[in-house]
């Protein structure tokens, strides 16, 4: 559901085409919604869940990896570093 975690973890329609959906969002509390979600995960060829899958794990990896937080970490910390040597210099 769209409770309680971030959106971009689960890339889907209207915020990306269906083709590069790596699951399902639906708001908090409706039943209806979630039922679709499922008929639809349910209904799926093998290649097309097969498919998804490898597009969520790549999702993840390139995002959420341990490799990226400490690079995004670094970057922050090394952009701040450069901010107050430019203030020093001035």
């Amino acid at each position: 559901t769209d409770l309680g975690a971030v959106p971009e973890t689960v890339l889907a329609p209207p915020d990306v085409p269906a083709t590069s959906r790596t699951g399902w969002r639906v708001p908090p509390a409706n039943a209806r919604a979630l039922a679709d979600g499922i008929a639809e995960a349910l209904s799926m060829r093998a290649s097309q869940r097969a498919a998804m899958l490898a597009r969520a794990r790549a999702h993840v990896e390139a995002h959420f990896s341990l490799r990226g937080m400490v690079d995004k970490t670094l970057a922050v910390y090394e952009r701040l570093i450069q901010q107050k040597s430019d203030r020093r210099t001035r």
